[in-house]
């Protein structure tokens, strides 16, 4: 409540209200940078977590709002863990004032909400980020309609660098500039980097984004609560089942619903194993990149310690849909705890062994250093998770906010110092092991029950084979119709292997999502890519690009 007294002492015109740990505070798109630039100097929200925006067609329609459109600035304390929502309400033809020079990753949500909802910047690039050239007007928008451009029509162009009249002749003809394709080994995703060299040094960089990109938000306003599930899974090929449970968690908690303890502490088992899946492949990738065969194929035995256990938990090695609103699709099998267990012996050997290879390794510590980022730039460019600790922010969602019963369970956050490669293979490195610390305690404590709850609003029929007409008609409006959530703006995040993973949910209390968005942690960490590599090795800009993990299902959507 400090924050709060502070700024409504501060702020007396504006009304900043708290609702679930959030503060909320509309403002006039004249003072939104002036009070924002303060919140960031003067009360310590120097994180910006996400830009995004919503059209209120139906409302702005019928009367009930003055301006169409509402900006959405989602601001972090990182000190006092407080979140503060600014909203700013736009007509179709207003321009709002970019915040890239508060913000370094402001860049692209701008570009983005710029490309989906038609909404200017002032002094702001307006080039597509994550849609084809063909595509025409504002995907996001209620009232847009598919249309899209002759094929024939189209010239498919490739970033090029601009003109720098500072260098001179001899440079520009020795510079060359080449194209890294998704096809190529170093790039982990589907996304392209074309790169300007001198030499064997990367003088600068860009990257094409969105060739992957599903629509996935505007898909989320034809499904129900619970038929979104597989695509919030497929956000992250890595850790599906972490993005299922953070949608899960937050229409969970929008529905204001109690998960049973053995819910919430099977969530937890299944997301640390999650977690240690993602940084085995991750690292494992890695170590193929930079020829360290020998610690590759220890992570890929790892990767297929943990995919066992998902198999013989979900019928899957990956994307199981196990999760569901209001819980698990099933119990534990039985033998499944002791297999878990004998698993985790096997990691933990396998983890020294991986520590004896590329600690002290001359090829590992090559890249010690190149491309570090300081704490402030980390936080500048919106870093979250393994990213943001290798650069010494203590940082961790499952401390500071803590969840389920992660405030119950003894566990260390790891830190790096220089931010650069080096210090993100160990971070992740040892948050694989102390994951596997999180398992164990909660498999020797793990409470009975069951794993889902018994909430009308969300359990199916059971009981009596003999169903009343009542009973078919809620089975039948549950399945139909979905499960409806009061009218209003709900957001939850979990620690994902990555950083933070959160979902927005604006309700107009139907069954139906009216705006979902998600706040994917690569999405703010691969933008930073292009400055990181600059002055750096080719060797180091792939080392660089392999320790981001950056998911093209994350950064697409």
């Amino acid at each position: 409540m400090k924050i709060l007294d502070s700024l409504n002492k501060n702020f007396p015109t504006l009304d900043f209200k708290e609702s679930s740990g959030l503060l909320h505070v509309n403002l006039d798109n004249i003072i939104v940078y002036d009070v924002v630039k303060l919140l960031k100097k003067d009360f310590g929200f120097i994180f910006l977590l996400d830009i995004f925006a919503t059209d209120h067609l139906n409302d702005y329609s019928s009367g009930k709002c003055e301006k169409r459109f509402t900006v959405t600035y989602h601001l972090l304390h990182l000190e006092e863990h407080k979140r503060i929502s600014v909203n700013v309400d736009l007509n179709e033809h207003e321009t709002i004032q970019s915040f890239s020079e508060l913000w370094l990753n402001s860049k692209w949500p701008e570009r983005e909400i710029a490309e989906m909802f038609g909404i200017n910047f002032e002094n702001h690039q307006t080039s597509k980020l994550l849609t084809s050239d063909y595509i025409i007007g504002y995907p996001l928008r209620k009232d847009w309609v598919y249309q899209a451009k002759s094929h024939q029509d189209l010239v498919f162009k490739k970033p090029e660098f601009s003109w720098l009249p500072e260098i001179g002749d001899d440079e520009r003809l020795c510079r060359q500039v080449i194209d890294l394709s998704p096809s190529h080994p170093a790039i982990q995703g589907t996304f392209v980097v074309r790169a300007e060299v001198l030499g064997n040094k990367v003088k600068r960089a860009l990257v094409e984004i969105g060739l992957q990109h599903r629509g996935v938000e505007k898909i989320s306003e034809s499904k129900h609560y619970g038929q979104f599930i597989p695509y919030a899974e497929r956000l992250n090929f890595s850790s599906p089942m972490m993005g299922a449970i953070a949608w899960a968690k937050t229409v969970e908690e929008a529905i204001e619903i109690e998960m049973t303890d053995r819910c919430q502490a099977l969530r937890m088992i299944m997301m640390e194993l999650s977690r240690v899946l993602d940084h085995s492949t991750s690292l494992a990738a890695m170590a193929q990149d930079l020829r360290a065969w020998d610690a590759s194929v220890i992570f890929q035995r790892i990767r297929s310690h943990v995919s066992a256990l998902f198999l013989s938990y979900t019928g899957s090695r990956l994307m199981g849909s196990s999760v569901r609103i209001g819980g698990m699709v099933h119990d534990l099998p039985i033998g499944w705890v002791t297999k878990c267990l004998d698993a985790i012996y096997l990691i933990q050997t396998e983890l020294k062994e991986i520590l004896s290879i590329l600690n002290r390794a001359p090829s590992w510590l090559v890249f010690h250093g190149e491309g570090g980022m300081n704490a402030a730039q980390a936080i500048e460019w919106g870093f979250s998770g393994p990213c943001l600790r290798a650069c010494g922010v203590n940082y961790d969602l499952r401390k500071n906010s803590p969840y389920y019963f992660y405030q119950d369970v003894e566990f260390e956050v790891p830190l790096g110092i220089n931010g650069d490669p080096y210090d993100r293979y160990l971070v992740r490195v040892e948050e694989m092991q102390q994951s596997l610390k999180i398992v164990s305690q909660v498999l020797d404590h793990i409470p009975s029950g069951s794993v889902q709850t018994e909430d009308p609003r969300l359990a199916k029929t059971t009981g009596s084979l003999r169903l009343t007409s009542a009973d078919y008609a809620k089975h039948f409006d549950l399945y139909q119709n979905g499960t409806k959530i009061n009218a209003g703006s709900y957001y939850s995040f979990i620690e994902s292997a990555n950083g933070e993973l959160g979902f927005y949910i604006r309700s107009d209390g139907s069954g139906i999502p009216y705006r979902t968005r998600v706040r994917a942690p690569s999405f703010f960490h691969f933008q930073s890519f292009c400055d990181s590599i600059q002055n750096v090795s080719l060797e180091s800009a792939t080392a660089i690009l392999s320790s981001l993990n950056a998911i093209s299902g994350e950064i697409d959507r």
